[in-house]
């Protein structure tokens, strides 16, 4: 053999040899390769309905066209209760993408030899996809609030309680319970797919806003301050006012450095919160009925509670003349469009307001950490200001102006407050 043929011969070898590798490595890919099969294999069922053979899209073609539509009611309970569910109010209908997606779940996949040995089992032992319905979420809305009036148990916050000698203690809290929706929700259809009639409704525990521990946390150890003002129980209606305004600032409690606002706390003062015609003092010194007449006095009684507190005031206005509850300069008049009572907590703790209605008598409180000496308030400087008589239409008597400036003394520490004007009003005669 010549050299020329010895090496067509070589070069023939070598190719044969690499057509070969490569056949080999294609067919051993073909069995190590891990894919996912497009046909369900025999002995997949669903519900009863046979779908071996069938891609998922023919499966479910099938399924919509065999697939049994059960009537069955269904019993929910609950520890202490059960209700009786009318199943046609929910509108069953299949639910043909969660059937596509458990169908998903079991085509062959995997190598060669583990889709084969799966085949096989299936032979032996056929798997069964259940049927699932889905229902109506409008209904399932009714339901839960039906059953939650049934169930459901609102938690109670932890809270300061607080004794006819001003001890503060904490109530403990409990925790409460409602129905869990969105597990009802997913439940519900999937439970009723595998036949089940008898089906516990799955509760959720709601927790209270603030535990003993919150409260504990919070540093509110004894009294600050406390300040009463009087009232006459001759006008009903202011009484009433009175008593709206103090229910809705009792139990405030500030953190460190909050803002406090009357307004934004006690809200409008309006008839539908129930808040009455009673006096009201104008601007210009005269007295005329409006809506929430007499809240100017929860206001004043909590702004002087804040200065025996030592709480820092950021907006406080005086009445156009002096009140009859409270020395002049110590006034704190609002109006919820214009006029606001707001100060800021500058103790080192939470603290907590309390506002009550004791017969004649308005008392409010401030609960925290105790000052380290008593605060006192005084009133100096007060100067009378002449009123003026002019002519007019309509005789009025006059009223006498005043300046005065109000003081808070904390031990040998003297703090100017603030320095009022309340205008004289003209004495018009004809």
């Amino acid at each position: 053999m010549s050299a020329n043929s010895k090496t067509i011969s070589l070069t023939t070898l070598i190719l044969l040899l690499i057509v070969v590798a490569v056949i080999s490595y294609a067919a051993t890919w073909q069995f190590v390769k891990v894919r996912t099969e497009d046909v369900l294999p025999d002995g997949i069922y669903v519900g009863s309905i046979k779908v071996g053979g069938l891609t998922i899209p023919e499966a479910l073609v099938k399924v919509e066209a065999k697939a049994p539509m059960p009537d069955r009611d269904i019993e929910l309970v609950w520890s202490g209760g059960s209700y009786r569910l009318d199943i046609d109010k929910f509108k069953p209908e299949l639910d043909l993408a969660r059937i596509e997606m458990e169908l998903e779940h079991v085509l062959p996949h995997g190598t060669f030899f583990e889709r084969l040995y799966y085949k096989r089992d299936l032979k032996k032992s056929p798997k069964k996809v259940n049927i699932a319905y889905r229902f109506e979420e409008e209904a399932f809305n009714k339901l839960t609030a039906e059953l939650d009036e049934r169930i459901a148990i609102p938690p109670k916050d932890a809270e300061f309680v607080v004794n006819i000698f001003d001890q503060v203690s904490i109530s403990q809290e409990k925790y409460g319970l409602k129905v869990d929706y969105n597990k009802l929700l997913t439940d519900l259809p999937h439970k009723y797919s595998y036949g089940e009639t008898v089906i516990e409704v799955p509760t959720v525990v709601v927790a209270p806003n603030y535990t003993r521990e919150d409260l504990l946390a919070f540093g509110i150890r004894g009294i600050v301050a406390s300040f009463s003002t009087q009232f006459s129980l001759d006008n009903p209606n202011r009484v009433e006012n009175i008593r709206l305004a103090a229910a809705a600032l009792d139990g405030t409690i500030l953190k460190p450095g909050e803002e406090f606002s009357f307004n934004a706390w006690v809200g409008p003062r309006v008839a539908e919160l129930g808040y009455k015609e009673a006096q009201v003092l104008l601007a210009g010194g005269e007295i005329t009925e409006d809506i929430g007449g007499g809240v100017c006095q929860v206001s004043t009684t909590l702004y002087n509670t804040a200065l025996l507190s030592g709480l820092e005031i950021v907006e406080r206005h005086p009445h156009s003349r002096p009140v009859s509850y409270v020395p002049a300069g110590r006034d704190a008049a609002v109006a919820f469009d214009y006029l606001d009572f707001r100060f800021i907590n500058s103790q080192s703790n939470y603290i907590l307001i309390t506002a009550e209605v004791m017969g004649d008598r308005l008392l409010c409180k401030v609960f925290g950490s105790p000052l380290p000496s008593q605060i006192r308030l005084t009133t100096e400087n007060m100067e009378e200001v002449p009123f003026q008589t002019v002519k007019g239409t309509t005789p009025r008597p006059g009223k006498t102006g005043l300046r005065v400036e109000t003081y808070a003394i904390s031990g040998s520490q003297k703090k100017l407050i603030s320095q009022d004007f309340y205008k004289p009003v003209d004495q018009v005669v004809l």
